[in-house]
């Protein structure tokens, strides 16, 4: 059995779990990582940020290419990036193919048709596209995985924390109905293609 070809889609830069993501994919044996993509505000400096990870592990050859900043409608409330601060310390790529993360993400799945497994753990603006782009892409992939929030169930916990980086609270409470979380209201049109989009497996 070979090792997982993986496309990952991340806002790594606002909270640390996209950059604990990216870390255990780069020492996970079992992971192929065929590329990065960013989405939402200041995708460059995400981009930077992710390149700082490959660049300590050792994998400066991953293409990486920051996205789409806007969602497809509704106005960004994820703004900006507060991890960039940390660029200042570490080597990291400063320059990245402007206009060219969806095409990328197309592009690696038509190469690959049912081996890529998309990890996306970010809203879903970058996916969105692809999936309006081109309605067969789904298809092609083996899976895709999601870190998306649902309104179906209740959930138990501190709901009310406010995240730095943004103008609204970490999710959206919706009395019995439970919650929306970030990665799913940012952006709710292309959320809403990618949850209808004909993929062979989709975990959420």
């Amino acid at each position: 059995m070979g090792r997982e070809k993986i496309l990952l889609d991340t806002d790594i830069g606002t909270e640390v779990d996209d950059a604990i993501t990216l870390a255990y994919l780069l020492a996970n044996p079992d992971a192929e990582i065929m590329g990065i993509t960013t989405v939402t505000g200041e995708a460059a400096e995400r981009a930077r940020l992710a390149s700082v990870l490959c660049r300590i592990a050792g994998r400066e050859d991953i293409p990486i290419y920051p996205g789409c900043e806007n969602p497809i409608f509704v106005p960004q409330i994820e703004l900006y990036a507060p991890q960039k601060k940390v660029l200042g310390r570490w080597e990291h790529q400063k320059d990245f193919p402007a206009n060219r993360a969806v095409a990328f993400m197309q592009d690696v799945i038509r190469r690959n048709p049912g081996e890529i497994t998309l990890v996306c753990i970010a809203p879903l603006t970058n996916v969105g596209l692809l999936f309006a782009m081109d309605p067969e892409i789904a298809s092609l992939l083996k899976r895709i995985v999601l870190m998306c929030g649902s309104p179906t169930y209740t959930r138990y916990d501190n709901t009310g924390e406010t995240m730095s980086a943004m103008e609204k609270s970490d999710v959206i409470v919706l009395g019995s109905k439970g919650v929306i979380e970030n990665n799913a209201l940012i952006d709710p049109h292309a959320t809403k293609i990618v949850y209808g989009a004909d993929v062979r497996e989709h975990i959420t």
